[in-house]
């Protein structure tokens, strides 16, 4: 059946090898790890202002850091696949340029949070005076972390653009088992401090084996280089763009959740997080994949083949994703009463749970085709379109979840983000089909650059 597959469709060679399933399962083993060591943050250690401070430390750190994996991501990649073969010499200079950049302003980013903390715990969030004067150090203790997730998400997109996509996987699954495990031996004794102390020692664990690797397999020297070309600014603009966008939809929706009834947050939270598990844990791992094969063809200028594993993409994505959203759509009312337990198991809590589970099903099958669409121009250094494209869905949802929630309420909410996510589909087939029409037009160009190449030839003669 596998070798069935292999023969008909060209793009199982990569989805049905060692690599692609190894990766794709440690990348969904790591972060349900992490997920467990967020659940028994909350389910070993008493809930108090310690464990608010601890929560809201680990999300302020994701989003800072969320700006550097998006400009790895969009931008360091793609160059990184581009430079390899071309240029060692500017690979070399673009890399130094990137340790230099996140090394110094990771650094001074926390030495400076370090120094005065209650003052950015006060600016940052809405805690009490008292609760900042008597938890700010939990702020302080975490702020390493900031840093050690800039340094691993810089040295995990080095080696994903060298085609090693195991090891960040596996590396980062093991680092988060350490944590959990430290967790797990020391609540009783240590507290929160358990917490702090798993999360720090796992992110340096990580970032260690990751050098490692990096310096045995890819021969990466790690140098500090300040001198780069600055048209590489250009396109980290347009991905600040994107990200000023993201955190201005975020930190809308967060006031509107917490400003509706109890149990609304939670609800959201829940539902967003099961409903995403497919595009998380499969989408996004094999797009990564992908998108370094989409690079390589371009490249190389195998437009036709580009193409075909382009469609077939599509089809695999289609294929494992879509099943999901229909169970989630069909029995979300079975799945809420798995997932709620006995905690909040209110029959308002769980018709909302039930509620925006269905409305958010599809929503990460649309997800994932959109992304699929980005890759495309990110990868083959088009970051204008994509980029402009995102901000203008960004601002869009900011309006319609406003609209939505604010005049629907909850099931406002839920249409809101599936008509959005709607457009975002509808982008990503626009964004495809447009791709496809470029690279038709430069196959084009090179076939009369060709055929003008052979007449000269042959009138020389």
């Amino acid at each position: 059946m596998i070798n069935a597959l292999k023969s008909k469709h060209p793009i199982f060679n990569i989805l049905l090898t060692n690599k692609a399933v190894l990766s794709i399962a440690f990348n969904a083993l790591g972060k349900g790890v992490y997920f467990l060591f967020i659940l028994l943050v909350g389910r070993l250690i008493t809930a108090d202002s310690k464990t608010d401070v601890y929560f809201f430390t680990v999300e302020f750190i994701k989003v800072v850091v969320g700006y550097s994996l998006l400009i790895n991501s969009d931008v360091l990649i793609p160059q990184i696949i581009k430079l390899k073969e071309t240029s060692p010499e500017k690979l070399e200079r673009l890399m130094g340029f990137f340790y230099a950049l996140y090394v110094v302003l990771g650094i001074a980013s926390t030495v400076l949070i370090l120094l005065f903390p209650q003052f950015f715990l006060g600016i940052f969030s809405k805690f009490t005076e008292a609760i900042i004067s008597k938890d700010y150090s939990i702020f302080s203790f975490l702020m390493p972390i900031l840093f050690f997730n800039i340094l691993s998400g810089l040295q995990s997109s080095i080696l994903i653009a060298y085609n090693y996509f195991v090891t960040p996987s596996l590396v980062i699954f093991l680092g988060n088992c350490l944590s959990l495990t430290i967790l797990f031996f020391l609540y009783q004794q240590l507290g929160i401090n358990a917490a702090i102390l798993g999360i720090i020692v796992g992110g340096i664990s990580i970032n260690i084996i990751l050098a490692y690797y990096l310096k045995v397999k890819c021969h990466i020297r790690y140098t500090l280089n300040f001198k780069i070309d600055f048209s590489i600014f250009k396109s980290i603009n347009y991905v600040t763009l994107v990200y000023v966008t993201a955190s201005i939809c975020n930190f809308v929706l967060i006031y509107l959740l917490t400003a509706s009834e109890e149990t609304t947050t939670t609800a959201y939270n829940y539902a967003s997080l099961i409903s995403f598990i497919p595009h998380q844990f499969i989408g996004v791992q094999l797009i990564t994949i992908m998108a370094n094969k989409f690079a390589e063809l371009y490249n190389t200028q195998q437009f036709d083949l580009l193409k075909a594993y382009i469609k077939r993409t599509l089809i695999g994505l289609t294929i494992l994703i879509l099943p999901f959203c229909i169970v989630y759509v069909f029995f979300s009312p079975t799945i809420v009463n798995i997932i709620s337990g006995g905690d909040l198991n209110s029959e308002n809590y769980r018709h909302k749970f039930s509620l925006l589970l269905r409305y958010f099903a599809f929503p990460a099958f649309f997800n994932s085709i959109f992304l699929c669409g980005l890759r495309l121009y990110t990868t083959t250094l088009r970051i204008r379109t994509p980029s402009i494209v995102q901000s203008i869905i960004n601002l869009t949802l900011v309006v319609s979840n406003y609209i939505g929630f604010r005049y629907f309420n909850i099931e406002g909410l839920g249409v809101s983000v599936l008509l959005v996510y709607g457009l975002m589909f509808l982008s990503g087939i626009y964004l495809i089909v447009n791709f496809f029409k470029i690279i038709d037009k430069q196959q084009s160009d090179m076939d009369q650059e060709n055929t003008l190449g052979t007449l000269s030839l042959e009138n020389a003669v």
